[in-house]
């Protein structure tokens, strides 16, 4: 159980530490340690997983190290992941608040930032596809997927809604 524990709280130590960009860019790392790395779940249990976390209260990625850790280990499991994930940040927003805010106006820390914005985009879009792969697997899924995305993107829809509307279709559907 131990070792259970340590490689949850590694893993999501190590995906924490590098979760730039918040919990959409932080998708690809999950799924490259828990899918392919690890074999903690399969690539259609992750799309589930991604959709879990999207509509449960909190950051994606710690609902993510959540619901990974109790498939794992249990509850003891889901405190090592959650743990796990958030150690990294809480160590540095602790430690840098006031170093951030005495540099954010420097040309180097500006620099920093603007390069650091489209690799985010990128992985973004990485994860969406990782994500779509396994979700849309039909004509009736892809026209559910382009209609959430028009009614978001379009037409603003508060994504609440599009989340209603969506598991109700899939309900009357599947």
């Amino acid at each position: 159980m131990f070792e259970a524990l340590a490689s949850l709280y590694l893993t999501f130590w190590k995906i924490g530490s590098f979760a730039f960009g918040g919990g959409l860019a932080v998708l690809k790392l999950i799924e490259q340690d828990v899918v392919r790395a690890n074999g903690w779940m399969t690539g259609a249990q992750f799309a589930e997983l991604v959709a879990l976390s999207e509509m449960t209260p909190g950051p994606i990625a710690i609902n993510a190290a959540t619901f990974v850790g109790v498939l794992v280990a249990g509850v003891p499991g889901a405190v090592a992941a959650t743990l796990g994930v958030v150690t990294t940040s809480f160590v540095l927003m602790t430690l840098l608040a006031k170093l951030v805010m005495r540099v954010k106006d420097h040309p180097l820390a500006k620099a920093f930032f603007k390069g650091l914005r489209p690799v985010i985009a990128g992985l973004i879009v990485c994860a969406a596809l990782a994500v779509g792969t396994e979700a849309v697997h039909s004509e009736i899924t892809a026209v559910l997927a382009a209609g959430g995305f028009l009614a978001a993107y379009k037409f603003k829809a508060h994504p609440i809604l599009i989340i209603v509307i969506a598991a109700v279709i899939g309900v009357a559907l599947f």
